[in-house]
C-alpha cells in the first residue's frame, strides 16, 4: 500500500511539475497546490478505512485515477485561470470541493471489480 501511494505521488509530480514550475516562476505557488494530492490521499483512505462504498482490492485503481484526474484540474487551474489574479482563491476552493466530490464519487458509483 505505501508503494502504491508513493508510486501514485510520483507520477502526480511527474504529470503537475512544469506547472507547479510555471506557477513557481510567477509568485502564484501556494501551499495549496503543494498538498492537493496529500488531500486525495487522506480522503481516500478516510472513506476506505469508513467502510464507504465496496470494499475490495480491485478500489486500489481508484487512487491513480482520481489523482489522475487532479493533474489535469491542477494544469487546467495553472494555465487558463491564473492568469487572472482575482480568481485564484476561489479556484483553490473550488479545485479541493471538485476532487473532494470526485472521491465520494468513485467510492460510491466504482464497480467492484472480483478479485
Amino acid at each position: 500500500m505505501i508503494v502504491l501511494f508513493v508510486a501514485c505521488l510520483l507520477s502526480y509530480v511527474l504529470l503537475t511539475g512544469f506547472a507547479g514550475y510555471k506557477a513557481y516562476q510567477s509568485q502564484q505557488l501556494h501551499l495549496a497546490d503543494t498538498l492537493l494530492p496529500i488531500w486525495i490521499i487522506a480522503c481516500w483512505s478516510s472513506l476506505a478505512a469508513f467502510g464507504f462504498g465496496q470494499q475490495s482490492l480491485g478500489n486500489l485503481i481508484e487512487l491513480p485515477l482520481l489523482l489522475f484526474l487532479t493533474s489535469l484540474l491542477y494544469n487546467f487551474q495553472v494555465y487558463l485561470v491564473l492568469s487572472s489574479p482575482s480568481k485564484r482563491l476561489l479556484t483553490r476552493h473550488a479545485i479541493y470541493i471538485v476532487t473532494l466530490m470526485m472521491t465520494i464519487t468513485t467510492r460510491l458509483f466504482f464497480p467492484l471489480i472480483v478479485e
